[in-house]
């Protein structure tokens, strides 16, 4: 697979940027916008040997967006999936699982867990954050650590099911 660097931005794009583009004659030298109708806070990729090449967005709008980056000469003009079911809140952090199997969305206070492969919502973690989550990881035993602005992180084990 070929690698490739995403960034957002608050104008409402995710940039798929290939790096290896110098001299190639048949390619475009620009990145390929995913487009957003608004900002775009946190992005993440599924790891390499997942089994899909997906970058999972988070928008001011509360909205996950999955994209299917498996083409890297065929980049997706929409959303692989996007779920109907979101944040009331703009999402702030997205992290996904090192299996590629899961996504994690933080929006205030609020941790979602998606499946990426339906992008379906699982379930909400409880709240245990007195301010908001400024922060998503994952480790690499699948663990979710949460990072937020009242000083605390926490561990949190994940799974299909709370």
């Amino acid at each position: 697979a070929r690698p490739l660097i995403v960034s957002v931005g608050l104008d409402g794009s995710a940039l798929v940027w290939d790096p290896n583009l110098s001299g190639a004659s048949d390619r475009p030298g620009a990145p390929h916008n995913l487009a957003h109708p608004v900002p775009v806070r946190s992005i993440a990729c599924t790891p390499p040997g997942s089994k899909a090449t997906l970058a999972v967005t988070g928008a001011d709008d509360g909205k996950l967006r999955i994209w299917d980056l498996a083409n890297p000469n065929s980049l997706p003009t929409k959303p692989l999936r996007e779920p109907t079911d979101g944040h009331a809140s703009g999402i702030t952090a997205v992290a996904v699982s090192p299996d590629g199997k899961y996504a994690a969305t933080a929006a205030g206070r609020e941790v979602f867990i998606w499946d990426l492969d339906s992008g379906k919502k699982l379930y909400a973690l409880p709240d245990s954050h007195r301010d908001s989550i400024t922060s998503l990881s994952f480790t690499p035993q699948a663990q979710l650590v949460t990072a937020s602005k009242d000083r605390t992180v926490k561990l949190w084990r994940i799974g299909a099911e709370k």
